[in-house]
């Protein structure tokens, strides 16, 4: 199925904004750096869009694409209330819920984190450049694929993606736009 907007048009948060959200939560500025990116990477920073794709397992939710597919769909309703309550509650419940993930795993549940792709965006705040590693953090060490490890073709699949969402948000403020 894909990204769907079942609770409005997409609607969108400043990198600054999601950074700020997980200092708040109490991130430490280098992580919450980490973590706008990946949320960047993840959702183009859109509070109200869900993936929702049963094939690879995904029914995530937000900016950082809280999943709730399958057996998560309890201990995360528990946790963050439903994917339509944590999208309604917008970004302090949101960075609520990357912070308490985080905590628990640290950024490992995040593909986009995992893939590398997250470092395009640590420039802090558009794709339109800027340099990965800024603020002085330290990137963490590249994967290391195995013999089996998918991880290459997985990167290059959300290239893909990435690149068709950039052109679906912009598509999707455009329509916000006409409707107003």
């Amino acid at each position: 199925m894909g990204d769907i907007w079942p609770y409005g048009p997409p609607k969108y948060v400043s990198w600054a904004q999601a950074k700020a959200a997980l200092e708040h939560e109490g991130m430490s500025p280098g992580n919450a750096v980490v973590g706008a990116a990946i949320g960047e990477a993840e959702s183009s920073l859109d509070l109200t869009v869900i993936n929702d794709t049963p094939s690879t397992g995904d029914y995530s939710v937000g900016v950082w694409q809280i999943n709730y597919a399958g057996n998560l769909y309890v201990g995360r309703t528990h946790e963050f209330g439903t994917p339509e309550q944590l999208i309604r509650r917008g970004l302090p419940a949101q960075a609520n819920a990357c912070y308490q993930l985080w905590r628990q795993s640290g950024f490992r549940p995040w593909s986009t984190y995992n893939s590398g792709a997250y470092q395009r965006y640590l420039h802090g705040g558009s794709t339109s450049g800027g340099t990965p590693g800024a603020y002085g953090i330290a990137l963490p060490p590249p994967n290391k694929p195995g013999k089996d490890s998918w991880s290459g073709q997985i990167k290059g699949a959300a290239g893909h993606i990435e690149g068709g969402a950039h052109t679906f948000a912009n598509a999707g403020n455009a329509i916000s736009i006409l409707r107003r």
